[in-house]
């Protein structure tokens, strides 16, 4: 698959469909695109291309542990730059999970270019809070915590984040565990910060202002 560098990252990417307008999915946790194939195509058959991407820190895409905000902001900003280079704006933004809450802040930050949303498992509320940030964060900090960043490279999903981008292990296994964890920890306690909003990240107020096609 095409491979292209976005904010200093190589980010893995793929595109169905020969013409019409422009649309992304955005899979959900950590996950690389490849689930969203089959919709895609379903998509492209009537008569739209269709943008997948390994997100930073997903997939066969780089691994970066920089950024101040949360990480949905900062996928947000990457998918901007990566449709600018392909020509791709405006496009539909859509996405499931941590995608919906990457598609929703995408619309907030670009309206101009945001032709609508396909939102799917949109995240929110006490339960989502209480469980998400063990998957994304807790026991990736645990980990390090315990065994350095070894046990970490040893965990399955970034074992196959390594084998799809052997990089991503030479990163991790010369971090130093302490500034793995402080990143984490950022990461987390941004995230549970949104735990009473109606989507993680997103204000009601933010929401109700949004008037692009949904």
């Amino acid at each position: 698959m095409p491979v292209i560098k976005v904010n200093g990252l190589n980010i893995n990417y793929e595109v169905v469909g020969e013409d019409g307008p422009w649309a992304t999915l955005i899979t959900g946790g950590r996950r690389g695109y490849a689930e969203f194939i089959p919709l895609a195509q379903k998509i492209a058959a009537k008569g739209f291309r269709v943008l997948m991407h390994d997100r930073r820190n997903t997939g066969s895409s780089d691994t970066s542990f920089e950024g101040t905000d949360v990480e949905e902001v900062t996928w947000a900003d990457d998918l901007y730059e990566l449709l600018k280079q392909l020509n791709a704006l405006p496009a539909f933004i859509g996405g499931a999970s941590s995608g919906a809450r990457t598609a929703i802040l995408f619309g907030l930050r670009y309206p101009e270019v945001t032709s609508g949303l396909l939102l799917f498992r949109v995240t929110g509320g006490k339960f989502a809070a209480e469980r998400l940030p063990e998957n994304y964060y807790n026991q990736f900090i645990r980990m390090a915590k315990e065994g350095g960043m070894e046990a970490v490279c040893e965990d399955p999903q970034y074992a196959e984040r390594i084998v799809a981008n052997p990089m991503t292990g030479d990163l991790l296994k010369n971090m130093d565990p302490a500034d793995f964890i402080k990143t984490m920890t950022h990461w987390h306690d941004l995230f549970v910060a949104g735990k009473d909003l109606p989507v993680f990240g997103v204000t009601e107020s933010e929401l109700n202002s949004m008037n692009m096609p949904e």
